[in-house]
Order: structure tokens, then C-alpha cells, then sequence
């Protein structure tokens, strides 16, 4: 795991790249879904489960998700690059991301039929809460390296997938382990970052009208927060992606410098020959 964060300090561009994907991303999701809230009726906060809202959520997040993943995909290019010897430009990997349009896109698609799926399970109260929890951990796990597998192999999502779980589920407890190591720590970030941000909203409501230095503090407080919530998810994002590409080159017998190999033991015997970035 420490490799990962490695990678980021090796190439801090990349967080950079996460940060912009992130602000490009909430763009195209706000210019599809604002402009069809204020010229219809369809609700985006108060009925989460009616079919014209469940439509533009799934629309506008296809579209939010692509660009996402393209920015994503660059992080991994990037990692597959260094940890070959041979470094490229930001440009380059955004490039290599690009040139995969057409499986992320497909990519893309299928998370929003999950999505769109698990919007659904809201109209079973409880027993669709639990559904959901469920199928929300079955799917971040078995598709957990399909990523990597998209970016580097250049496969379709359901050959990815079936990739992705048979890698996982071979070695399930390392990577629980390596995943509650990596989140746990940014979750309490988070949570503090989203204490200052709610503490400044708070002050800012409360003194607004009496004191306006003091609402004026709270507001720049609740930035301060706001942006370190963003920093740290970036950081985190990009961190990320790479812990997985590690876990995925690591699976195909593929070199992981830096990393001991009682760490992260081989998931499958490697291939005659592991698939490269091209």
C-alpha cells in the first residue's frame, strides 16, 4: 500500500489530473441534469424513485462517469508507465485513457444499469435498503481491478469483470485487508474535513445577520473545509487507482518495485506473457 502513495508523491500531477476530472465531471452531470430541472418538473431531490428522475440520473451520470473514468484511466496509464521504466507526460496518459473511449464508454454504461438498478431497490423499504448494501459491496469488490484490466488489456466490461472477480475472489482476505487499511484513515479525513465545512455553514447562518464578521469567517471556514474535502478525496482517488493497479499487475506475476512479495501474494499463476500498455 505504501507503493501506492509512492507513485502519487512520484507523479503529484496525477492528482491534479483526479482533481480537474472531479470539477469536469460535476460539469457535464450539472449542464444535463440543472437545465432539464428547470424546464420540467422532473424532481431531483424529492422523488429519487420516479421513472423520469431515475432516466435523467442515469443519463446525466453515463456521461459524468465517462469523463470520470477517462481522467481515472489516465492515473492508471500513468502507474502502468512509471512502473515500467519509462515515465510519460500527463498528456500522454490521458491520451492512452482516451484511446480507450469506446470500453469506458460501455463501462460507463453498465454502472449506470447497476445504478439505475439499485435506484430501484428504493421502492422496497428496508428489505431494498439491505438489497442494496449487498449489492453495492458484491460490485465494488468483483469489479474492483477492472480498471486496470480496461485500461491496460483493453477489454470489453463483462470480460473485465469476469477478470476482476476471479482475481479478487482467489485472494478475497488480502484484499479486504488492503482496502480497510487504504479507506480507513480517509475517512476520518473526510470526516473532518466535512465537520469544518458543516461547523462553517452553522456560524455562518447563526451570525449572519448580527455579526457579519463572524458569518463572514464561517463562510471561509466552510471553503477551507470544502477544499480539503475535495484535496483529500483527489489524493485519495488517485492513490486508489493505483493500489489496484498494483494488486492487478501483482495477480499476473507481473514486477511490482517496491512492493514484497509476502505482501501481496501471487492471486494467479502469471500468464506465458502479461499484458503491457500499448
Amino acid at each position: 500500500m505504501a507503493q501506492a502513495y509512492r507513485l502519487v508523491v512520484a507523479d503529484a500531477s496525477m492528482v491534479g489530473v483526479i482533481f480537474v476530472g472531479a470539477l469536469f465531471s460535476a460539469a457535464v452531470f450539472a449542464a444535463i441534469a440543472v437545465p432539464v430541472w428547470l424546464f420540467t418538473r422532473t424532481s431531483l431531490v424529492l422523488d429519487l424513485t420516479h421513472p423520469s428522475t431515475l432516466l435523467l440520473f442515469a443519463v446525466a451520470g453515463w456521461a459524468s462517469t465517462f469523463v470520470s473514468l477517462v481522467f481515472s484511466g489516465a492515473v492508471v496509464a500513468a502507474g502502468v508507465a512509471r512502473l515500467d521504466g519509462h515515465p510519460i507526460s500527463t498528456r500522454q496518459a490521458l491520451a492512452v485513457a482516451a484511446s480507450r473511449w469506446r470500453q469506458l464508454a460501455a463501462w460507463s454504461a453498465v454502472t449506470q444499469v447497476v445504478a439505475l438498478f439499485e435506484g430501484l431497490l428504493r421502492r422496497f423499504g428496508l428489505a431494498g435498503l439491505i438489497a442494496r448494501i449487498v449489492a453495492d459491496v458484491a460490485w465494488a469488490v468483483a469489479t474492483m481491478l477492472a480498471l486496470p484490466i480496461i485500461v491496460v488489456e483493453g477489454k470489453m466490461p463483462f470480460d473485465a469483470i469476469r477478470e476482476s472477480a476471479t482475481l479478487v475472489k482467489s485472494r478475497l482476505g488480502l484484499t479486504v485487508r488492503s482496502k480497510v487499511r487504504f479507506y480507513l484513515p480517509w475517512m476520518i479525513v473526510s470526516f473532518l474535513a466535512a465537520m469544518l465545512v458543516i461547523s462553517g455553514v452553522v456560524v455562518f447562518l447563526v451570525y449572519r445577520h448580527d455579526t457579519p464578521s463572524w458569518a463572514a469567517a464561517g463562510l471561509i471556514l466552510a471553503g477551507v473545509g470544502a477544499l480539503a474535502l475535495f484535496s483529500a478525496g483527489s489524493v485519495q482517488n488517485a492513490a486508489n487507482a493505483y493500489l489496484n493497479l498494483l494488486l492487478y499487475r501483482h495477480a499476473l506475476g507481473q514486477p511490482v518495485v517496491g512492493v514484497d512479495p509476502r505482501d501481496l501474494p501471487t492471486l494467479l499463476s502469471p500468464p506465458a506473457a502479461p499484458p503491457t500498455l500499448s
